[in-house]
């Protein structure tokens, strides 16, 4: 018997053969192609190289980036964050907030140890290196403060008392100037008595 194709459910054949009194149908599969995306096709980068730094803008003496001050800072810092990533977090707050000036309850409320737990914290070696570098950093942003200024003006008057007076003197004057001593004798109140014993006070004196 010749086979025939029978189309059901669309264009999926169907092949019929007869064995003996019966008829077996068999489904043939059919393969679908896989669907394929062209690529979006990219446009052609046309703009120029990106422009860089050159070594001598980098290098520029007066650029901010480039002063002692800031290059010290940006050190500092370095070493801030290179200790504080080794830390357990809340052992880093608990350092920042002592350096502030916060209170042990304070950093109980903010870490939620307890006050054993944080006088243990303060006493690990870890926050304590951290402390200083921190101390180290304040420092140098506070510069050369008022104490500071003062010990080195009393040191030019004393190294400079043989040698080179007047520089002494200036450096006295300096520090009169520095503690208000002049301001202070400027707005004393003159007093100039005449004959006093002659023209006594009267009662509108």
């Amino acid at each position: 018997m010749a086979t025939q194709h029978i189309y059901l459910y669309g264009p999926i054949p169907i092949f019929s053969r007869k064995i003996g009194n019966r008829f077996t149908r068999r489904k043939v599969s059919v393969q679908n192609k896989a669907m394929t995306t062209k690529p979006y096709p990219t446009r052609p980068n046309k703009l120029p190289p990106a422009l860089t730094l050159s070594a001598d803008l980098e290098l520029d003496p007066y650029h901010p980036s480039n002063q002692p001050y800031v290059k010290t800072e940006q050190a500092i810092k370095r070493v801030v964050v290179d200790q504080s990533v080794r830390m357990n977090p809340r052992h880093v707050k608990i350092a920042k907030m002592h350096l502030r000036g916060n209170t042990r309850q304070e950093m109980i409320d903010e870490t939620g140890f307890v006050s054993r737990t944080v006088g243990q914290i303060l006493s690990r070696p870890d926050v304590i290196e951290l402390l200083r570098t921190l101390i180290h950093l304040d420092q140098h942003h506070e510069g050369i403060n008022l104490r500071i200024r003062k010990s080195m003006l009393n040191e030019i008057a004393i190294d400079n008392k043989i040698d080179d007076p007047r520089l002494t003197v200036t450096a006295i004057q300096e520090l009169n100037r520095i503690d208000g001593t002049y301001e202070r004798e400027a707005n004393k109140p003159q007093v100039i008595i005449i004959n006093n014993g002659t023209f006594p006070r009267g009662a509108l004196d």
